[in-house]
């Protein structure tokens, strides 16, 4: 496997500055988060909307981080609802301008378990079934308004760091065959345990990306090596000072989304948290008032080979 490099962001974009029309007020905003996510945090009940939240961006009361001893099985719930605006968001773009999906917990948990397993058994390609969670994400299955993976140039995944207790968002480049690492604790060992957490995607992905022809539907030679994806640490991302790395991941990937540059200072969390939640009470009002219902956006029953 390559070693670990390390980049910088791009400086190539432009970034064009958005105001976030903001019909509700914060508290009623940080209400309708508080119910989605059983969040206790409060919210200051006047947001600024100043030019610099370039963004269009949803942002969760709290992130599961901070309250460890309260997340049992819900944990992850709060960047679930995260990616899960974001593939909405992606998916009724007038103009999207990355073709781009996300995933979920369990996406991050099955393969860390496969790839333990995998590990476990010295590297045996049989225990990777077609029938296995990970190649049914891939295939566009799964979770709600869910795209295979073929049709689109990268995958943004909120993986958990369980040896650090800490959220980190991961970005493939499946043409590059890359995953790059966008972390909000930049400290050794804090980088070194979130490279060791994208390893089960690093090694899994390349062969499942065979065995479903990724490369061939995609119109693309197809691999000629099994060889783990490198990962590639992104400097010069704004770091956290405290527990709000739900809230870093969400912005890394709505940065990346809306293809804009990530700020390496000036970014105020709770400026961020306030759009979030005020992003969550529009996206709920436009579901009302244009009758979408989930249970259209869910994924295809996929056949198991």
């Amino acid at each position: 496997m390559e070693p670990v490099a390390e980049v910088k962001q791009s400086e190539h974009y432009q970034v064009v500055e958005e105001n976030i029309d903001v019909d509700a007020t914060i508290a009623s905003a940080v209400k309708v988060v508080e119910n989605l996510i059983g969040s206790l945090t409060t919210v200051s009940a006047s947001a600024e909307t100043s030019e610099k939240n370039d963004l269009e961006m949803v942002v969760f009361q709290d992130t599961p981080i901070l309250r460890p001893q309260k997340r049992d099985q819900k944990k992850g719930v709060h960047i679930d609802i995260i990616f899960y605006y974001l593939r909405n968001k992606i998916k009724y773009s007038a103009k999207p301008k990355i073709k781009v999906t996300t995933t979920d917990c369990l996406f991050c948990s099955s393969i860390t378990s496969l790839y333990d397993e995998f590990v476990e058994k010295n590297n045996d390609i049989s225990v990777l079934s077609l029938s296995h969670n990970v190649a049914q994400y891939i295939r566009g299955g799964k979770i709600l308004c869910a795209t295979p993976w073929h049709l689109v140039d990268h995958v943004v995944m909120h993986i958990n760091v369980k040896l650090q207790d800490h959220w980190i968002c991961g970005l493939l480049n499946i043409a590059e065959r890359r995953i790059y690492l966008y972390n909000s604790l930049r400290s050794g060992r804090y980088m070194t345990a979130a490279k060791e957490a994208c390893k089960p995607f690093s090694v899994i992905l390349p062969y499942y990306f065979s065995m479903l022809d990724i490369r061939g539907l995609r119109n693309e030679s197809k691999f000629t090596t099994m060889e783990p994806f490198p990962i590639v640490a992104v400097d010069g991302l704004p770091e956290q000072v405290t527990a709000d790395c739900g809230v870093f991941v969400a912005s890394f990937a709505e940065y990346f989304i809306d293809d804009k540059p990530i700020p390496s200072s000036d970014f105020d969390v709770e400026i961020h948290r306030d759009r979030l939640a005020v992003s969550f009470y529009h996206y709920g009002m436009k579901k009302q008032l244009e009758n979408i219902e989930s249970e259209s956006e869910a994924p295809p029953i996929l056949p198991k080979k």
